[in-house]
């Protein structure tokens, strides 16, 4: 059975992945607009044409107000700042437009490495504790003797709930991190999906609009929600059972620590299945109705305009092809930033669970096995946590990319 759902995930997150891919690349790469080679090729021959295409691309631009847009750049951490290179939500935009992505992927690399050790060195000083903790526990648990037994569980318990705060200490810190970390990613979407829809009305794109704003009204208010208020709630009722089973033999609640547990894979099993599905079938849908109808109102101007239907109506493909431009970089702006937004908590979540499988590994040699279990166990639940960000983090890019690619024919 656990082999099953791994496969199912493995298989779930490859598509999504190839989902995203998909979009991007045929947003960035095969289309003739967006295709750098033909694009360039094509403003060889009619410079006026680039003129005119930078010129709409401006006019638009200003005609935004980026004001909201970039105090997302401004609330990123500064790990976050690091990785993208920018201060501002405009230059990012029109490094996309104009083919200048800056040194993102040059940047991944050392960013990690300078978080991944201010990590471990911030988490050092806790584990340090809990090995000396341990060490006292095991050093009382090997001297007791018979006579003694009843003081002897007494420190035990208390060497054990001592271990079990400095646990809870750092999962209360993380937990806190992931919340403020979905809410961040909540007020980016806020922002991002009305400029998103107003463009894609702006392009002819007016059922797609209406399609999507009731859905990702829900997305960015009752997902979030859903997260922060239920499922969180549940791992945290998981850890709190998992520690107070392990105080004394006397006390049994694993089973009901493994409910809770199943009972978050459940969940999220059934609002991601149910999201994709929705949102998938609402793209296939709705789009194909707004490029026909875009393509009959750029007929019916060239056929029925005599004289300059021509001309109106290569402008208002160049005016769309600007709009397109605008609508995707945003777009892939808003991809960076949610990726920027969620890995360096994703970072300390993985370094967590290795540290805790660590510390676990040691404590199996010296102390008692209670304890090294108990730190395992820890290790196992964490990935609930990390589960929540790339669940939140991959509705909030499919939706995107899926907005991405609404629009796109000139």
């Amino acid at each position: 059975m656990k082999i099953k759902k791994t496969l199912f995930f493995t298989l779930l997150i490859i598509n999504l992945f190839q989902t995203i891919f998909i979009v991007l690349k045929d947003n960035f790469i095969n289309k003739d607009i967006f295709d750098a080679k033909s694009f360039g090729l094509y403003l060889s021959f009619n410079s006026e044409a680039e003129g005119e295409l930078k010129e709409n691309i401006e006019n638009q631009l200003n005609d935004i107000n980026f004001d909201k847009l970039n105090n997302l750049v401004d609330n990123l951490s500064n790990q976050g700042k690091d990785l993208i290179e920018k201060n501002d939500f405009l230059s990012l935009v029109k490094n996309f437009i104009y083919g200048d992505n800056g040194n993102l992927l040059q940047n991944i690399f050392p960013v990690f490495i300078n978080v991944f050790f201010e990590d471990i060195l911030f988490f050092l000083p806790y584990f340090s504790l809990i090995i000396a903790i341990s060490l006292v526990y095991s050093m009382i648990s090997h001297f007791s003797s018979d006579k003694n037994k009843s003081v002897s569980n007494l420190i035990n318990i208390v060497c054990f709930v001592a271990i079990a705060s400095v646990v809870l200490k750092l999962l209360l810190d993380l937990i806190d991190s992931v919340s403020s970390v979905i809410t961040n990613i909540e007020s980016q979407t806020e922002v991002i999906f009305p400029v998103l829809l107003t463009l894609i009305n702006a392009l002819g794109g007016v059922v797609t609009a209406t399609s999507f704003q009731p859905l990702l009204a829900v997305l960015s208010v009752g997902i979030t929600k859903l997260f922060t208020l239920i499922l969180l709630p549940i791992f945290i009722s998981s850890i709190i059972f998992g520690i107070v089973g392990n105080i004394s033999k006397n006390i049994k609640l694993e089973k009901f620590s493994k409910f809770f547990t199943s009972l978050f894979g459940w969940i999220i099993g059934i609002v991601f299945t149910i999201f994709i599905a929705f949102l998938t079938i609402q793209g296939l849908t709705v789009s194909s109705i707004d490029s026909i109808s875009l393509k009959t109102a750029k007929y019916a101007i060239k056929s029925y305009i005599p004289i300059l239907g021509s001309y109106l109506s290569d402008g208002v493909g160049l005016i769309l092809a600007s709009s397109i431009l605008i609508k995707n970089a945003i777009g892939a702006t808003g991809l960076i930033l949610i990726f920027a937004t969620i890995l360096f908590p994703i970072i300390k979540i993985i370094i967590l669970i290795l540290l805790f499988k660590l510390v676990s590994a040691i404590l199996e040699l010296i102390s008692d096995e209670k304890v090294s279990n108990f730190l395992f166990n820890i290790s196992k639940s964490l990935n609930m946590l990390s589960v929540c960000l790339l669940a939140v983090g991959f509705m909030f890019l499919i939706s995107i990319s899926l907005l991405m690619g609404c629009s796109n024919i000139v």
